[in-house]
């Protein structure tokens, strides 16, 4: 098997005391999320030291970063409304930063450009006129960033939850150095990375790509929102401890459409309960090719460990992922598609006839 064709590796050493990260969602509601897809949970703060064109975030893990604002597609102030946050984040624009605002119970969209964001307060320009928002009044702020021309080689999968996509990186003593193009070296206890994610063009994160349909229904009439990168409350996705930095969060029933275009030949995924949810939840997962199931677990309650998937695909258009709540209704079954990859077919050399 070619080092590029590798999906991930998982740490399976011990984590010390000193070394392990408080968890990153229990600690920070601010989620920063950059061009790479490097996904940071932490704090913006006030500092001296922050260099022309960026900001100072603070993750538990480090001292402070240094963020250039050409570095971000997307930050996130808080839980609430997240799927507003998350939709206008997956369709961004370049070019066009958009202040998403919370007003009446509402989220208003103001199109414009980030000219400061400190700890307390954005300046924010719309058209020729400045304007101040208190950052508490903020849901988010999606950046017009352009998208980098070339994937990072790996990503550190954190324990607290976070992701960082690194172009190059070295173990020495119990350290693990990281260099990230966008924000610079890294070191980092080993303890706390809990996994190493490899890069490979073959593989294509579902979370990526727009759902062509999706169906959302609830025995109370309850209006649940899909998510991206989190669950139901906006935190990570986890599955009996173990955390997705990349994953989808859904409450069941859910029916999500994909166009696939006879473009892969599997598709993978690791499927459970969320552990945000109640012990008495139970979730049926369903995968349908071209309206035919190609895949059904048995009933799944949070007790139980994750089930894995990795169903073949060749020829097929249309891809559904479907939770289905079993017969003690719907109440509490949140579930997590976590890491859900489109795996293309390897190429294959061209043959001319002598």
């Amino acid at each position: 098997m070619l080092l590029s064709e590798v999906a991930a590796i998982t740490a399976s050493g011990r984590q010390t005391r000193s070394d392990a990260p408080a968890p990153a969602a229990q600690r920070f509601e601010q989620v920063v999320t950059l061009i790479d897809g490097t996904v940071i949970h932490g704090a913006i703060k006030q500092s001296s030291n922050t260099l022309p064109g960026a900001f100072a975030f603070h993750p538990a893990w480090s001292d402070g970063l240094s963020i250039p604002y050409t570095a971000v597609a997307g930050i996130r102030f808080r839980s609430a409304d997240a799927a507003e946050y998350d939709d206008r984040l997956l369709r961004r624009e370049p070019g066009r930063d958009v202040l998403l605002l919370a007003r009446d119970g509402k989220v208003l969209a103001v199109p414009g450009a980030v000219e400061l964001l400190g700890a307390d307060q954005c300046e924010f320009r719309v058209g020729r006129k400045l304007q101040t928002a208190p950052i508490q009044s903020l849901v988010g702020i999606v950046f017009g960033s352009q998208v980098p021309r070339q994937k990072p080689a790996a990503r550190i999968a954190l324990r607290g939850g976070d992701v960082i996509g690194a172009a190059l990186i070295a173990i020495r003593d119990d350290r693990v150095q990281i260099a990230s193009e966008l924000i610079g070296p890294l070191d980092l206890a080993l303890g706390a990375v809990q996994r190493l994610e490899l890069s490979s063009a073959r593989v294509v994160s579902l979370v990526d790509l727009a759902p062509a349909t999706t169906q959302v229904r609830s025995v109370l009439d309850t209006t649940w929102s899909v998510g991206r990168n989190a669950n139901l409350r906006g935190q990570p996705l986890s599955i009996r401890g173990q955390v997705f930095q990349r994953g989808i969060g859904v409450h069941a029933y859910t029916l999500l459409a994909y166009d696939l275009s006879a473009a892969y030949e599997y598709f993978t995924a690791t499927v459970g309960i969320d552990d945000s949810a109640p012990e008495f939840a139970s979730v049926i997962f369903r995968i349908k090719l071209d309206g035919r199931i190609a895949y059904e677990s048995p009933v799944l309650r949070r007790s139980d460990a994750p089930a894995q998937v990795n169903v073949k695909l060749t020829g097929a258009r249309v891809l559904e992922l479907e939770c289905d709540p079993t017969e003690d209704l719907d109440m509490g079954d949140h579930a997590v598609w976590g890491a859900p990859s489109l795996v293309k077919p390897r190429p294959t050399a061209n043959r001319s006839d002598d």
